[in-house]
């Protein structure tokens, strides 16, 4: 009986994993305290009211609506700090390609032969060019960091704490 109850409560609080958990944990605490006071899972359901009624209860208490908020700006920060470090990453790789291969140029000068003179041998690089894929990427990222700070401020200018 309590588990169904907590799994109803479960499915009617829109709140973030953690969140969730932590009023599911507390939830468990209050009928495990009422069962070492002699009270039954029947007597506390009734004094917790039905699943539907305790949700609204704790979102009068807590606003589902403004803790979801929250939680999407959090998330919309992480998703703006990656996109700026993958950009960071993709020109640092880009630079190191770059180094790599003018490494390549000034050590890649081979000498061979030696009848009548030596001959030189230049390897060309036949593949595609991963340094141009790189600072592409990196800038398509760059661009949409850019893009989405600009958003989440658009979107967040009203709100003050």
């Amino acid at each position: 009986m309590k588990d169904k109850y907590i799994k109803e409560v479960e499915k009617l609080i829109p709140l973030p994993g953690r969140a969730k958990k932590e009023v599911l944990r507390d939830l468990e605490e209050a009928f495990a305290s009422a069962a070492e006071h002699g009270e039954t899972e029947e007597q506390v359901i009734q004094r917790l009211g039905s699943p539907k009624e305790f949700a609204e209860n704790l979102n009068e208490q807590i606003n589902f609506e403004l803790f979801t908020q929250e939680h999407k700006k959090r998330k919309q920060m992480l998703i703006i700090v990656c996109t700026f470090i993958f950009s960071m990453l993709m020109f640092g790789l880009y630079a190191a390609l770059k180094a790599a291969a003018l490494t390549r140029e000034i050590g890649g000068i081979g000498i061979i032969g030696g009848a009548d003179g030596p001959t030189a041998i230049f390897v060309a690089d036949p593949g595609m060019d991963f340094s141009m894929v790189a600072v592409v990427l990196g800038i398509a990222a760059f661009a949409a960091s850019i893009i989405l700070t600009i958003r989440y401020i658009y979107k967040n200018r009203g709100d003050k704490k």
